[in-house]
């Protein structure tokens, strides 16, 4: 390591004393009392980085949903493909949109909230599928994860027409029955399908727009029900209640989350219009859906779309990003960042290399430069401040 020659001016016998300090750690190799150049070797292990990924798909299995699920049977295939080829460490379950009956104000059921195993169990109809017997993937977990999962994902459209994603989404999560999704030093990726927005509320009844009950008044009957897809209703879960939530069962921050949430939805009045004439009569555009994907990084997809192809690639890409942030114990001067992979270097590149995330000041890798598990990765830096 070399160090600079500082010209001395007019300095003050402590600014000298000062400098003959900064000079002497220099020559003993010791950068604690200069801005050298320092950097960070990582491996791509649970106590460095998120090298645990699990993932949470919450589906819509409400009338008319059949088609848009086997969308995503017919493309999960790519949605796979880096996860088997560079060798991560995942877990993957399925809930649905009606999991918020398995809570004590509503169905009380914890079977609702079940991770699906392909016996599907939508609001007391028969089973659709083939029954697995595996409600938790993993490497090994089947010899055929994709058609595994294709049994489990298909729930059919015979579920509850009041779609609660965020409150099933909670419920899944914290369900005891269920085998545990979410590890330590993971991080979460949730993806959400559905054609009607979020309407998730501890105090409103299912179907809340049914007729008012004789033996309730007035107040008791506003403060239980509302009408379909009111986003008014005084009842309504906050957007920010789930980023809490969240949060807090994955022992995050608000500027370093270990989550984030995806959504395959009805972006804009067009695809509304599109999937009503398709005799989705109560689509609807996703609002409450994005903006949660929107507040986590996570990535926004077209139910309307001919194949979700495209939306599953974006989604997978997505979590490996996040999932594999190298994090940095110094703020670094951006420009002399340099990052190594396996002994390569790799280019500040957004589609296939590194960016830098000043916010969480962490590496975030992209593309084709998303390291393999057990890569050794450095990156090597000029810090901005004494150590």
């Amino acid at each position: 390591m070399k160090c600079a020659l500082c010209k001395i001016r007019m300095m003050s016998p402590l600014a000298l004393l000062g400098a003959f300090l900064s000079f002497t750690a220099c020559a003993n190799n010791q950068s604690s009392f200069s801005l050298l150049p320092t950097g960070q070797t990582f491996k791509q292990s649970a106590d460095l980085v998120n090298s645990k990924i699990d993932i949470l798909w919450v589906i819509d299995n409400s009338g008319s949903m059949s088609p848009s699920q086997t969308n995503i049977l017919n493309n999960f295939s790519g949605f796979m493909k880096n996860f088997g080829s560079k060798n991560l460490d995942y877990q993957m379950a399925v809930t649905t949109t009606e999991g918020f009956n398995s809570d004590a104000k509503f169905g009380n059921d914890p079977t609702f909230s079940k991770y699906k195993d392909g016996a599907t169990f939508a609001s007391g109809k028969t089973s659709y599928n083939k029954h697995t017997g595996i409600n938790l993937l993993y490497p090994g977990a089947s010899s055929d994860i994709t058609a595994t999962f294709m049994i489990n994902a298909y729930q059919g459209d015979q579920g509850s027409g009041d779609e609660r994603a965020f409150s099933s989404m909670m419920s899944a999560l914290k369900n005891i029955t269920n085998p545990i999704l979410f590890r330590p030093n993971s991080f979460l990726a949730v993806i959400v399908l559905s054609d009607e927005d979020d309407f998730s509320s501890s105090s409103r009844a299912e179907y809340s727009w049914i007729a008012k009950q004789t033996y309730e008044t007035t107040a008791q009957y506003n403060a239980r029900y509302a009408p379909d897809h009111s986003y008014t209703f005084a009842g309504l879960d906050s957007i920010g209640s789930y980023l809490s939530s969240l949060d807090s069962f994955t022992s995050s921050t608000p500027t370093n989350r270990h989550y984030s949430v995806s959504t395959i939805t009805a972006k804009d009045n067009a695809c509304v219009q599109s999937m009503l004439g398709a005799g989705a009569s109560s689509s609807i555009i996703g609002q409450r859906y994005m903006d949660l994907a929107a507040q986590t990084q996570g990535v926004i997809g077209s139910i309307c779309d001919p194949n979700f192809a495209g939306t599953l690639e974006a989604i997978q890409e997505k979590i490996l990003e996040l999932s594999t942030e190298f994090y940095l114990q110094r703020q670094p001067v951006i420009s002399s960042i340099s990052v190594v992979v396996n002994s390569v270097a790799i280019a500040q590149d957004p589609a296939n290399g590194w960016t830098y995330d000043s916010i969480k000041n962490g590496i975030l890798f992209h593309g084709n430069a998303i390291p393999p598990s057990g890569a050794e990765i450095a990156v090597h830096f000029d810090p901005t401040t004494i150590k």
